[in-house]
């Protein structure tokens, strides 16, 4: 099956995460790195989670999960181990038009997490579809040693230059051309190695070459 990768912008909004093991932990903590505000419910809950809930930074529910708790959140994961559970929250969320991540649990998953990694604000992540989490985490991990810690500010100064190629080319199908021909393999290299000083003058010079033609 296709499906469609997406990336979510949740800062301040509510998320319920069903169930409070290992595995919940890591969810959390992902949601609390985009921002998102976490409530969780659970009867028991991992200590990792209980530091979270004295510093303020989730909600804890002390009990079995509910349907109401479905009510005004944007996006659910349940991290139960019980199928017939996890079937049962994804049918009530579908029914408000929620999207449902069920840990380890294909069959009731609406929503699949990506494995990625960040450099600054370029974000790098691989899906296997919930095929195989392992294996997305493995490439993820390989991508990640190769792509150095400076290639979000290479991406910081191409949003800047925007700017003044959108000035300079103002024609949308001609401003598409030069990046194609700006990003070459050479550049997207420079980036990956985090070479700022080597990617500037690159596209600059790409820019007064594209200027000159029509």
């Amino acid at each position: 099956m296709i499906r469609l990768p997406v990336s979510l912008a949740v800062p301040n909004r509510l998320c319920l995460v069903i169930g409070a093991g290992q595995v919940a932990v890591r969810k959390v903590q992902t949601l609390l790195q985009a921002g998102a505000r976490v409530r969780v419910v659970s009867p028991k809950l991992d200590p990792r989670l209980q530091k979270l809930v004295r510093s303020g930074k989730i909600e804890w529910r002390p009990r079995s999960w509910k349907v109401a708790d479905l009510n005004h959140v944007w996006l659910v994961i349940a991290a139960t181990s019980d199928p017939k559970v996890n079937r049962r929250i994804k049918r009530e969320a579908e029914r408000r038009r929620l999207w449902v991540n069920a840990v380890d649990d294909l069959e009731n998953c609406s929503l699949f997490f990506l494995s990625f990694f960040n450099r600054g604000e370029l974000q790098v992540a691989v899906s296997t579809g919930g095929l195989s989490p392992a294996l997305a985490r493995k490439i993820r991990e390989t991508l990640d040693q190769d792509w150095n810690p400076n290639a979000g500010k290479c991406l910081e100064w191409i949003a800047a230059f925007r700017a003044q190629v959108k000035k300079k080319i103002p024609e949308p199908a001609r401003r598409f051309r030069f990046w194609d021909q700006a990003l070459s393999p050479q550049v997207i290299e420079m980036i990956r190695q985090g070479k700022i000083r080597a990617l500037q003058p690159a596209v600059r010079k790409t820019l007064a070459r594209f200027q000159g033609t029509k």
